[in-house]
């Protein structure tokens, strides 16, 4: 489950392979310096780097092991079999929109 939030700070931060949440910042940034608005832009782009900040703290904690050895519940409960089924469906999601965004895009007014 770790793996799957990982994958998914890295989306949102826009680090390859799933790109989509560079598009994103791409599409929102754009029309923002197509206007002039510099200091927007420039706001927006530090709200960026916060964002990138966060995201990379979150992955070095799931990364980092104190004692070297992981916890192994001896036999999960449905719940968490529940909740596993749903980062799984998640991530798939996340995936199949990384590859084709124009999945979501093509849908865009």
């Amino acid at each position: 489950m770790g793996a799957a939030l990982g994958f998914a700070a890295l989306t949102l931060a826009g680090f390859p392979p799933a790109i989509i949440g560079l598009v994103t910042k791409y599409i929102v940034l754009r029309p923002v310096l197509d206007e002039d608005h510099t200091w927007l832009a420039v706001v927006m782009a530090t709200n960026v780097m916060l964002g990138l900040a966060y995201y990379l703290r979150l992955v070095a904690v799931l990364v980092d092991k104190p004692n070297g050895e992981a916890y192994v519940s001896p036999s999960p409960p449905v719940s968490v079999r529940v909740a596993k089924a749903t980062v799984i469906l998640g991530a798939s999601g996340l995936v199949a929109l990384s590859v084709w965004p124009d999945l979501l895009l093509s849908n865009l007014p």
